[in-house]
């Protein structure tokens, strides 16, 4: 009787006890890859971790966080990427993972500010073709992350960069970027991210930002 109680026991728990196992799988291999994230400065690099958080992805179809990391990583490499056939497909992949994560989870701030960043892209592929339209959406999308979450340091480590990298004629601001960095560093002092999978990133953007400034 005690070893049948044991056997039901044992199967009762099996379930629970997989779906631990699972979570403890996903969470190493999310830690493993956010490991150092912010610190990659060549494209390869940044496609070798936007195809690592894609196959996490794969495996776990429920959780929207390893879709928002391989969209990041694609729009990093985009920034490190001189190829102009290259920088294309990676901003088609950024905007289709961005896609896949917003379904998941709509009016999030953290991938609303991937939307503006993915536009961004799109001006600097063609500015003459692509400034108008999607210079605008950028703009929205950096005011609606920024109004969904005002405290993201990220959101104004973002507006600090639009504003010192584009020209004055089109409505660049170095004096504006500086304020911008200020109060992104002031974010950044008492920032906690909601887990230790949770966005995180954009410090050393921020450093070097302020070095640039700094230096001029």
């Amino acid at each position: 009787m005690k070893k049948a109680l044991f056997v039901l026991l044992a199967f009762a728990l099996a379930p629970a006890v997989w779906s631990q196992s699972n979570a403890d799988t996903y969470h190493q291999a999310m830690q493993k890859h956010l490991a150092g994230l912010d610190t990659l400065y060549i494209a390869s690099e940044w496609v070798a971790r936007a195809n690592a958080f894609e196959r996490i992805a794969q495996a776990e179809p429920k959780q929207w966080l390893p879709l928002y990391y391989t969209a990041l990583c694609y729009i990093q490499a985009f920034n490190f990427e001189e190829d102009k056939a290259q920088q294309k497909r990676y901003s088609e992949q950024a905007e289709r993972f961005i896609a896949r994560a917003d379904a998941m989870q709509p009016n999030d701030p953290e991938i609303t500010l991937l939307k503006s960043m993915a536009a961004s892209m799109r001006v600097r592929l063609n500015p003459m073709l692509n400034g108008a339209r999607y210079g605008r959406i950028a703009d929205d999308m950096l005011d609606k992350a920024q109004q969904l979450n005002p405290d993201n340091p990220r959101v104004y480590v973002q507006r600090a960069s639009n504003l010192y990298f584009t020209p004055r004629m089109w409505g660049g601001n170095k004096e504006r970027a500086r304020e911008m960095v200020g109060i992104a560093e002031r974010k950044f002092s008492i920032f906690h991210p909601a887990s230790d999978l949770h966005p995180d990133w954009g410090r050393n953007t921020l450093r070097y930002l302020r070095s640039l400034m700094e230096n001029e």
